[in-house]
């Protein structure tokens, strides 16, 4: 395994774990037994770690749900798809929430940059359930806008609490806004 990725494995695992601002360049060090200077030699201090981080976590999010995408061929199909995607990761072992609404929480009066990371990841999982719904624009966007606030609703409770025994009834929820014929008039 090349430094890099090593140092951005234990970071990303570090970061994921304990949030951004309590996890110091020094702890990284310790934890990827290697010095400080190799860290900075690889990345532009604990920001650009942390840029690097997200950057490598959003190509995960992609390829993975692109990937649970493959074999849905409809809307509801698609949709079922992401779910269960959320649904499998929120089971994983090294869930512990969102790292990007972590990040933005974390940096939105700090960072201009990692917070833009943050909403930039938002923005093509938005731009994910918008291309999955086979309607109007407008409609398309209020219901994308809809299912989005499900799925990071579900991010937030899964933190705390199990849904597994709740995929039904979120499912449910998503099929339902999904194929309603009613929009919210302007």
């Amino acid at each position: 395994m090349k430094v890099e990725d090593h140092i951005l494995d234990t970071a990303e695992s570090l970061f994921n774990l304990h949030g951004f601002i309590a996890v110091g360049i020094d702890l990284i060090r310790d934890e990827a037994g290697v010095s400080k200077t190799t860290i900075y030699r690889h990345f532009d201090g604990k920001r650009g770690l942390i840029g690097s981080v997200l950057y490598r976590r959003h190509l995960w999010f992609q390829k993975s749900i692109a990937s649970a995408l493959d074999s849905a061929t409809n809307t509801d199909e698609k949709l079922i798809a992401i779910l269960d995607w959320h649904f499998n990761w929120f089971e994983s072992s090294d869930f512990e929430g969102c790292m990007f609404m972590h990040a933005f929480s974390e940096f939105k009066e700090e960072d201009e940059k990692i917070s833009q990371m943050a909403l930039d990841h938002r923005a093509w999982l938005l731009n994910q359930l918008l291309s999955t719904l086979d309607i109007n624009i407008v409609a398309r966007e209020q219901k994308a806008e809809m299912l989005m606030t499900i799925l990071e609703g579900m991010v937030v409770r899964a933190e705390s609490s199990t849904l597994s025994n709740d995929r039904e009834i979120y499912k449910t929820l998503a099929l339902n806004i999904s194929n309603c014929t009613n929009t919210i008039e302007s």
